[in-house]
């Protein structure tokens, strides 16, 4: 009965109302990162702007290779982009100490779709079109993603806390929380997933098709 009060009832709806306030503090962590970056971004000088230009090109080249190249990269992004972010926030979650760094980790991702999205904007060839195409499909599974990630780690390090402290307000064991982020985690990794195939799939036709010289 506690692992029901305390897991997955009410669905996909109730896990996360449970979870609400690390949901906000997850999505305040992104933003927080998403504006720093697009300040950041825009403090660049003239010689840095041309090195990253560089590097956007060549990853840009990367993405509209043959099938097979793009897939032979999938398998490393699969570690970096996947394994990794969902691991390290359950393991922080799990150190109790160390969840706050979870916020950071957050804000280093969202750090990166501003910078690159400021970029992109930037560029006069470029537009919010090619922006959109670029940024927009895989990043509307990607950061709902890290942000389950991070809300179950969240949640379970200061259920985990309540328990230790004997707060009334913490209902069930601490297996129970952890059975309970443990899954949130796999939802989030599948969802991350999810977002590395469009990304490594679809991703590079939407480009291909806005960077296609008209008629």
């Amino acid at each position: 009965m506690r692992a029901a009060k305390t897991g997955w009832r009410g669905g996909i709806g109730g896990y996360l109302r449970r979870r609400w306030a690390a949901l906000i503090l997850a999505v305040l962590a992104l933003t927080a990162g998403f504006v720093a970056g697009r300040q950041g971004a825009g403090r660049l000088d003239a010689a840095e702007w041309a090195d990253l230009a560089v590097q956007v090109e060549l990853s840009l080249q990367t993405m509209l290779e043959e099938p097979s190249v793009r897939a032979a990269a999938l398998r490393g992004a699969l570690i970096d982009d996947v394994a990794k972010p969902v691991a390290s926030m359950w393991l922080l979650g799990l150190t109790l100490i160390g969840a706050p760094l979870i916020l950071y980790l957050l804000f280093l991702n969202g750090l990166a779709v501003g910078f690159t999205a400021e970029f992109v904007l930037s560029d006069p060839s470029a537009g919010p079109l090619w922006a959109a195409a670029l940024l927009g499909p895989h990043n509307v599974l990607a950061m709902p993603g890290l942000a389950l990630a991070a809300a179950s780690a969240l949640h379970f390090a200061a259920a985990a806390l309540g328990i230790l402290l004997r707060s009334r307000r913490t209902r069930g064991g601490v297996g129970v929380h952890l059975l309970a982020a443990s899954g949130g985690s796999a939802a989030a990794g599948l969802m991350l997933l999810g977002a590395l195939l469009v990304e490594t799939y679809v991703t590079p036709l939407l480009v291909a098709f806005v960077l296609r010289p008209g008629p």
